[in-house]
C-alpha cells in the first residue's frame, strides 16, 4: 500500500467532503478594515499611534482558509492539503475574473502577489523536514500553477501572469536546489512561450520572460 492509499483509507469520503465544504465557506469574503498598521512597512505616524486602540488586522476569507490549510499540513493530511491548494487557487481565479469584469480600482497584480505569497508559504512549509510529502506537494503545485497560468494567458491578463510565473520560477529554483524535478515547470514555461508570442505586445513580453525564466532553470 502506497502513502496515498494509506491516507485515503484513513479518511472517509464524507469527512473529506465536509472538510472541503468548510474550506470553501472560509474563503467567503469577511469584513475587514481598509487600513491596518503593519510595522513591517515602516514606523507609524503620530495619527496612527493615536488610533492604535482601534486598530484591527485585515482578516480576509482567503487568510482564514489559508490557516485551515496550514493546519492540514501540520497534521500531514495530504488529501486535505491537495484540496485546500486547489480551492485556494480556484478562489484566486474567481477573484481575478471579478476584478476584470467590474471596474473597482483593485490592482490585479497586487491580488496575484497576495495569493502567490500564500502559495510560497505553503511551498516553504512543504520543504521543511517535518513535512513528509515534499515531492508530491511540488508536483501538485507545479500542475496547479500551470493550469492557472494558462488560464490567465487565455484571458490576456498579462500583469497577473507576470507575477505568477516570476514567483513560480523562484520556487522552481529553490526546488531544484533541493533535488526536486523542474521538468514540469520548464514544460509550462515553454508552453507559455508558444501560447503568448502571437498575442500582441503584452503576450510577447510574457513569452520573452518565460523563455528567460526557463533558461535560468535549465542552467
Amino acid at each position: 500500500m502506497n502513502e496515498h492509499d494509506h491516507l485515503r483509507n484513513s479518511m472517509t469520503d464524507e469527512e473529506l467532503y465536509l472538510w472541503v465544504r468548510q474550506f470553501q465557506q472560509k474563503l467567503l469574503p469577511a469584513p475587514s478594515p481598509s487600513t491596518y498598521i503593519d510595522l513591517n512597512e515602516g514606523p507609524p505616524s503620530s495619527e496612527q499611534l493615536s488610533a492604535l486602540e482601534q486598530d484591527r488586522p485585515p482578516i480576509s476569507g482567503e487568510l482564514i482558509a489559508f490557516e485551515h490549510l496550514l493546519q492540514a499540513m501540520a497534521e500531514h493530511r495530504w488529501l486535505r492539503v491537495r484540496f485546500g491548494i486547489n480551492e485556494l487557487l480556484k478562489h484566486y481565479l474567481r477573484s481575478i475574473t471579478g476584478i476584470f469584469n467590474v471596474s473597482n480600482g483593485i490592482d490585479p497584480g497586487d491580488v496575484t502577489r497576495r495569493y502567490m505569497e500564500m502559495i510560497q508559504w505553503v511551498f516553504e512549509y512543504g520543504h521543511s523536514p517535518s513535512f513528509p510529502f515534499s515531492e508530491s506537494l511540488w508536483t501538485y503545485l507545479s500542475a496547479c500553477l500551470e493550469s492557472v497560468g494558462i488560464t490567465l494567458a487565455g484571458q490576456n491578463q498579462w500583469e497577473s501572469l507576470q507575477v505568477l510565473i516570476v514567483e513560480t520560477a523562484t520556487m522552481g529554483r529553490q526546488a531544484a536546489r533541493s533535488g526536486l524535478q523542474t521538468a514540469p515547470l520548464q514544460h509550462f514555461l515553454r508552453r507559455l512561450e508558444n501560447t503568448c508570442r502571437d498575442k500582441g505586445e503584452g503576450g510577447r513580453e510574457i513569452a520573452r520572460l518565460a523563455r528567460n525564466l526557463r533558461f535560468n532553470l535549465e542552467v
